[in-house]
């Protein structure tokens, strides 16, 4: 800083000295560059705004010593190539078009032209004293800024339209110059002030290496007041505040009160900080870009050490897009997926998301449509899952429109789904809905007990290999009606498997071995006949209704009574036709899930051959319309778009858990912790009896479940039905009274009962919802054993599957005592702290 900095300027970079009268300054000698320390301060109209102002501040007492050194290369300098600009036949072409939809393509031209201009002796003087003085500035670096007569003056300031160059070294110092001079030449430029012939001028200085910058206003622009300061201002060079690609701090000063108005922290995602051989680079605030662990500690005299720095691995994965700057409104989020037909807590990998959406909207009768991938929609696609924006959804319409409209739309569609089974159309999808438990039982009971036992659950793996042999004839040692079941059960129901809606998941058809899983669980825990429960379920429902309409036909009302009952009788035969198909649709969803993976893996075996794939299962790491590309032209790089979405699923599956809601921060919102009975966890009782067991947590359907252990997940869907055979109760993180976990506890009974053995009629297995599963049982269950080996979705490689702590689940009060190890008990309800901040 300071004028020791400045390099004289010769004689030689003068013209022809010439006196000017200016319209309100003293005359002035021209030259092509001037210090701006200079002891006479050039005009406006010689040096630009810029320059001129940076002159005035260095002639200003107490406030030179601020401003870095530096030169204004003033409009002598740059007049000769501005005259052969606009003497040429691209400005003559150009000029008339300048405000035609032309102008952007002719101003391509003229800046190109204005480049390419030589330098004259008396220029390259003028350059090579800046660069003499580049050398002791600090890092050899300046700023180049244009600084146009026009520009930043009282009536317009052209903020943003010409060039700017920082980090600029001796060597690069001719090149920022002639992209400066040629940028005034920009359709930006004409487009703000007019067709004109401009004339230009630019300003070299010191490079400040900026840990923090911004911009001060004086008086308030945004409101006009003259006893107010705003000061904006983020990390590093002050071109991030002044671009606009940060959200900087902001500061609202009282002059004349003395005092701080308005204070207000923006996100300040980046910076832009000086490279270390010139020129910027933009990086993210931080030095690490993420949160991290830090260890640290103080000395005696009081100095700060830092001992390690690592990655926090705890925080869920939020994709970015959701994730809004700090100190704005927080959104909240519902994740659909955990309670909607997918019914799921695995991720979505990039094809799976694609076809699901496409799937779903086409069943809608909205073929063609497509969901948006903007946060701010009410509904939205994320990268791995699909979200409600729940504080755009209560702006729209509250909680009690939810619930008042509830019935207005179930009405119709219970009458609809009605008038279709009169017509017989519902006949395939019943029988499909309660034909694959059917049988997956019939499987289990052909097969010889002495074979389950000659295996065990580590065997599994070797008896899907004898059962394959025997189907293929090599081997024909296991009875031939199980044979024939097998094959009939494969053509009937392959197409079945865990998470039947993604594509990615594997099927019996080519998974065969978890078929062998599901068939297994019928056989260890003890189920009885499903025809047998489908038969005593129908009987039980049937006795219900008839008491109902009968209470409901009884009165005083004589003719009332009667259609009152008459109309109980209707809507009970409705439900009563109805309820047994109320998986089908998923079903039959999963069924054309299943071709479209059958198309897939054909054509990923051709890609993985003609080595434009790496592995399997990168089929399903591409869009739609990548996999088109690829398909249709072959120099498509299919490694390149299976990379960053690979990435993004495996970051996803490494979550350590699904949360329903979530804010736009990343807080999970959980039940609120209030004080209650040491050992005891507060739901929802969603199905009533009183039943003890061991924990077992299962985080995927083909995870194993001894009889009478206590069956742990954060949510159900129908491919879980065989798990709650054989369990002793039901805890769930995830379901109210009518999803699928509540339904199959009480529809199958009491459980543990051994084979062939019955439940009592009316009796119930306990199940309870609401508690936070993974951070409750899940931990008592690791404090005593050690867990199942890692497995992946739909493989059998689910996380869970270890052997827990006893637990007693109450269903009639929605509590879970478990032992004194764990003393934490939750309520249902979200906290007024988990709210606050969200935006709803």
């Amino acid at each position: 800083m300071g004028t020791a900095q400045s390099a004289p300027v010769t004689g030689a970079v003068r013209p022809p000295s010439v006196r000017l009268d200016a319209n309100d300054d003293a005359p002035y000698e021209r030259a092509m560059l001037a210090a701006l320390d200079a002891k006479k301060p050039l005009p406006v109209r010689a040096v630009g705004g810029k320059s001129a102002s940076l002159m005035r501040l260095y002639g200003t007492p107490g406030v030179s010593s601020y401003v870095p050194g530096g030169y204004a290369i003033t409009v002598d300098f740059f007049a000769e190539w501005t005259a052969a600009v606009t003497a040429s036949r691209e400005w003559a072409a150009a000029e008339p078009k300048l405000g035609t939809p032309e102008g952007p393509r002719l101003c391509v031209g003229l800046k190109r032209l204005a480049q390419r201009l030589p330098l004259s002796a008396a220029q390259t003087a003028c350059l090579d004293t800046v660069r003499r003085a580049m050398e002791a500035w600090p890092g050899r670096l300046a700023a180049v800024r244009s600084s146009a007569p026009e520009e930043d003056g009282t009536g317009a300031s052209f903020a943003g339209v010409f060039e700017t160059k920082l980090g600029v070294s001796p060597e690069g110092l001719e090149a920022a110059i002639r992209a400066c001079f040629a940028s005034v030449f920009d359709h930006r430029v004409f487009s703000y002030a007019g067709a004109h012939k401009p004339a230009f001028a630019a300003t070299v200085m010191e490079m400040v290496d900026a840990a923090t910058a911004g911009v001060a206003f004086s008086a308030n622009p945004l409101n006009s007041d003259l006893d107010e300061m705003l000061v904006d201002a983020g990390y590093g060079l002050g071109e991030s505040v002044v671009d606009g690609s940060i959200v900087a701090d902001r500061f609202v000063w009282d002059k004349v009160g003395g005092r701080l108005l308005e204070s207000k922290v923006g996100s300040k995602a980046q910076e832009v900080r000086l490279a270390a051989d010139g020129g910027v680079e933009v990086r993210r605030v931080g030095a690490y870009g993420r949160p991290m662990d830090t260890e640290w500690a103080y000395t005696e005299a009081g100095e700060l050490r830092l001992l390690q720095a690592r990655p926090v691995t705890t925080l869920h994965p939020l994709d970015e897009a959701m994730i809004t700057p700090p100190g704005e409104p927080r959104r909240l989020y519902y994740d659909f997926n955990v309670a909607s037909e997918a019914t799921t807590t695995s991720p979505f990998t990039c094809l799976d998301l694609a076809v699901y959406s496409d799937m779903s909207l086409a069943f809608l009768g909205l073929a063609g449509a497509r969901i948006p991938t903007d946060p701010e929609q009410v509904f939205f696609n994320g990268q791995t899952r699909q979200y409600i924006n729940m504080s755009h959804a209560f702006r729209l319409v509250g909680p009690r429109w939810f619930a008042s409209q509830l019935e207005m739309v179930i009405i119709p569609v219970f009458k609809a789904l009605d008038t279709a089974r009169v017509k017989g159309r519902t006949a395939q999808e019943g029988e499909e809905a309660g034909g694959v438990v059917r049988s997956r039982y019939d499987l289990a009971h052909l097969l010889p007990p002495s074979v389950w036992a000659e295996y065990g659950e580590e065997g599994l793996p070797a008896l899907t290999g004898r059962i394959l042999a025997n189907v293929a004839g090599r081997k024909s040692d296991l009875p031939a009606p199980f044979v024939g079941a097998w094959v009939s059960f494969m053509r009937e129901y392959g197409w079945d498997g865990a998470d039947q809606l993604f594509v990615s998941s594997p099927r019996y058809a080519d998974s065969p071995h978890l078929l062998v899983s599901k068939v297994g669980h019928n056989r260890r825990g003890g189920i009885s006949n499903p025809a047998d429960i489908l038969k005593e379920r129908v009987a039980n429902r049937r006795r219900v209704m008839r008491a109902q309409e009968e209470r409901g036909g009884r009165g005083s009302g004589g003719l009332f009574a009667r259609c009152a009952g008459a109309n109980l009788e209707k809507r009970n035969l409705h439900l009563d036709h109805l309820m047994w198909i109320r998986n089908a649709p998923k079903l039959r969803m999963a069924r054309v899930t299943a071709a479209f993976r059958s198309a897939l893996l054909a054509a990923q075996a051709d890609l993985l051959a003609a080595g434009r794939l790496e592995a399997e299962g990168d089929v399903f790491h591409v869009s739609v319309q990548q996999l088109d590309a690829a398909i249709k032209e072959s120099s498509f790089d299919l490694r390149a778009a299976v990379t960053p979405n690979r990435a993004t699923y495996a970051r996803a599956k490494s979550a350590k858990s699904c949360p329903m809601l979530i804010d736009s921060r990343g807080r999970i919102l959980k039940p609120n912790l209030v004080e209650g009975e040491p050992g005891a966890l507060v739901g929802a009782a969603i199905s009533p009896g009183v039943a003890s067991g061991r924990v077992r947590v299962c985080t995927c359907s083909t995870d194993p479940i001894a009889p009478g252990e206590v069956l742990v997940a954060i949510v159900t869907d129908p491919a879980w039905t065989p798990m709650f055979a054989g369990a002793s109760a039901v805890v769930l993180q995830i379901g109210g009274a009518l999803q699928h976990g509540a339904l199959c506890a009480r529809e199958y009974g009491e459980p543990g009962l051994g084979q062939g053995r019955r439940p009592q009629p009316g009796t119930r297995k306990p199940a309870v919802s609401g508690i936070d599963v993974m951070a409750s049982l899940k931990t008592g269950m690791q404090a005593r054993r050690t867990r199942a080996p890692f497995r992946q979705r739909g493989e059998g490689e689910g996380r869970g599957g270890g052997e827990g702590c006893p637990v007693t689940v109450d269903g009639n009060t929605g509590i879970v005592r478990i032992d004194e190890s764990l003393r934490r008990s939750f309520s249902r309800r979200l906290s007024d702290r988990d709210l606050q901040g969200v935006e709803a």
